[in-house]
């Protein structure tokens, strides 16, 4: 049915449903004629031209699938089959975040489905529209998120909240607002500036699902109370997933300090251990809290802070020596996302090599002979 009528709409080019208006005409042309221009107009590149122009306009208005079909060799009745079949492609506008409620099996008989309605109640989600009136949250089911131990499991954007009750969206959604933001706010401010430490939390998928997503939030918290000179850099699989969440700080004189298991309660003491703080009262006063609860509880006894370094390196370094790291190579250390880190520690040094130097016959030799 909704075939037909987005078939009969690109058809029909004296109209223009745009999806409520969120993009206008002009834009819309202006995106997809870029983007033709990129991937060429044979019907083979439908799928491309389709990606491409929701990467640009975050949905495929049906003015864009008219326009697609005026400037290339594609057929109304392909890019509406294409746009319908894939479910990577919208019809309608997303939210700039992501919902994501797994549908899974432990997780739909823990009630997924009452989360999901909890969740389009409390962000006034309508079955016609997709996204918040604000157009800040979509709603997505999803088979699974790989969090069955978790279960119910809720997805926003990369922020994974377990055992999620109907009763805590609200929560949950003021929650990410406020990470989010302290987020943005604390990558704004760690751009260009010398530090006394690099602090280094991995958040690799077992680092996240052992609770690291937390620890960096109470590393920012605890950075901002006690005004700390460091850069917290979030860096890719740290390689002992046995021993998550793995806590990094690497001083200005690139000496490193690695402290396993870390727990939030813990984090303060280890950060204040390496770096001091700018504020003398802050720093008194932890100091007299830190000596008040060494009487008061065993835990101060066995804290990974009072360990020696060698101690705490040697179940680490005799699990990590027998490794061979190719495709985790700069794991713990670079940030996965960051394009310019990569670059600079030789990424895409083969392609290069490949564009710029070599013939193609040679270029099929060496991948031969690496086997």
């Amino acid at each position: 049915m909704y075939f037909s009528k987005l078939k009969e709409e690109i058809i029909n080019t004296e109209t223009c449903n745009c999806g409520g208006g969120s993009v206008n005409v002009e834009e819309i042309t202006s995106a997809v004629e870029a983007v033709v221009k990129e991937t060429g107009t044979g019907k083979d590149k439908v799928i491309l031209i389709l990606q491409e122009v929701q990467k640009r306009l975050n949905y495929l208005p049906s003015e864009a699938l008219k326009h697609i079909c005026r400037i290339t060799d594609v057929t109304p009745g392909q890019i509406s089959g294409v746009s319908t079949f894939y479910s990577q492609f919208r019809h309608i506008p997303s939210g700039q975040h992501t919902i994501k409620i797994c549908a899974g099996t432990a997780c739909h008989v823990k009630g997924s489905q009452l989360i999901s309605e909890a969740f389009k109640r409390d962000l006034k989600i309508t079955d016609d529209r997709n996204s918040s009136p604000d157009n800040l949250f979509s709603i997505e089911e999803v088979a699974c998120l790989g969090c069955c131990t978790l279960a119910p499991v809720v997805q926003i954007d990369s922020k994974t909240y377990g055992h999620v009750k109907p009763t805590q969206v609200n929560e949950i959604v003021k929650d990410f607002l406020n990470s989010h933001a302290k987020k943005q706010d604390h990558e704004g401010h760690d751009s260009n500036e010398d530090f006394d430490a690099e602090v280094r939390i991995g958040l690799g998928s077992c680092c996240v699902a052992g609770g690291s997503r937390d620890i960096l939030g109470k590393l920012i918290d605890i950075k901002e109370y006690y005004n700390l000179n460091i850069k917290v850099k979030p860096v890719g699989c740290v390689g002992v997933c046995n021993q998550t969440p793995l806590l990094e700080i690497v001083s200005d004189q690139n000496v490193s300090s690695r402290y396993t298991n870390v727990r939030q309660d813990q984090v303060e003491e280890i950060l204040l251990k390496h770096i001091k703080p700018r504020s003398i009262n802050k720093r008194l006063r932890f100091r007299i809290n830190n000596f008040a609860d060494t009487f008061l509880s065993d835990d101060m006894l066995y804290s990974p802070v009072n360990l020696p370094g060698d101690v705490r390196e040697h179940t680490l370094k005799d699990f990590q020596s027998t490794q061979v790291r190719i495709a985790t190579l700069h794991g713990g250390m670079m940030t996965p996302d960051s394009w310019n880190e990569y670059v600079l520690l030789d990424g895409f040094k083969a392609l290069r090599r490949c564009l710029t130097s070599s013939d193609p016959a040679t270029v099929v030799r060496i991948i031969s002979e690496s086997g």
